[in-house]
């Protein structure tokens, strides 16, 4: 057990983890790390990479040359840094990290390809996403769960509906964000009787349940088909799931139905349930990856 000669308390990868909320202190933590010569203990580094690349106030740039300094990269970093690059303005970037990756000899797992596939749907390379797919199939991950459900929102967000549904009703294991990510795809496509028609078998499974994004995903379908009875069957579902009606907007609470256009702040609460369900098309899978303790 190492101690920080300043407060002499121990160091462990989670008060690393727990330091890290601020560039600057992501930056002392990084000195202690160097000080210590805990530095090239890829799990006290992670936690530095963890915050600069996936944090809203991190550096990409910082966790880039942080990177520079480790002698052996596990796969972890090498993730880390692909999804922070895939969620960025230039997801350029983690296509191109993903190729540095293998000159450099490492090898992709079931965690690097959601992240190169929604680098890909973002930029919406169809071509070289489906380059990548034939890449999976090669490499022995066409069955894995997280592979799949990148896949679908992959070939969604591109408008490959087919695609997207060959996957689907190839996937011999599926959870609820597998199902999510067929049921955004036909809504972000305008399929929306498809979507509905999925939602009602989704609920004939014993084992998988709807869950709160799968109503936010259908309540735009509902507006866009004029549909109150299908707002209705979303709002009893969501009562039984425990869900609240009620969005905040602008700071005060607004009640409303699916697909009843009567409320005053009707387009302003359709806008705001687009944008969500657009961040659930982009994230979905991303957020689905639990990160390594």
């Amino acid at each position: 057990m190492r101690f920080d000669s300043n407060t002499m308390k121990p160091i462990s990868a989670e008060s690393i983890k727990n330091h890290c909320i601020s560039i600057a202190k992501t930056k002392q933590a990084h000195a202690l790390l160097l000080r210590t010569h805990l530095f090239f203990n890829n799990r006290f580094t992670s936690k530095l990479i963890n915050f600069l690349a996936i944090s809203e106030s991190g550096s990409l740039s910082y966790a880039r040359k942080i990177f520079s300094q480790i002698h052996d990269p596990d796969s972890y970093i090498w993730n880390t840094l692909i999804r922070g690059y895939s969620r960025s303005h230039n997801p350029h970037e983690a296509l191109s990290f993903y190729q540095f990756m293998l000159v450099s000899g490492f090898r992709p797992d079931n965690y690097t390809y959601p992240f190169v596939f929604g680098a890909s749907g973002r930029l919406q390379q169809l071509d070289m996403g489906r380059r990548f797919h034939s890449e999976v199939l090669r490499n022995g991950f066409g069955s894995d769960l997280f592979v799949v459900n990148s896949l679908i929102q992959f070939y969604g967000n591109c408008g490959s509906i087919n695609c997207a549904c060959k996957v689907f009703d190839g996937s011999t294991i599926r959870d609820v964000v597998t199902w999510n990510m067929m049921i955004n795809a036909y809504v972000v496509n305008r399929f929306y009787r498809k979507s509905f028609d999925l939602f009602e078998d989704m609920m004939d499974l014993e084992d998988i349940k709807p869950d709160d994004i799968t109503i936010i995903s259908l309540v735009s379908a509902c507006t866009q088909l004029d549909d109150l009875d299908s707002g209705d069957l979303l709002c009893c579902y969501s009562k039984e799931l425990g869900l609240d009606r009620n969005l905040n907007f602008n700071g005060q609470i607004h009640q409303f139905v699916a697909a009843d256009r009567s409320h005053a702040k009707t387009e302003d609460i359709y806008t705001m349930l687009e944008e969500i369900t657009q961040r659930v098309h982009f994230d979905g899978v991303d957020e689905a990856i639990i990160e390594r303790e």
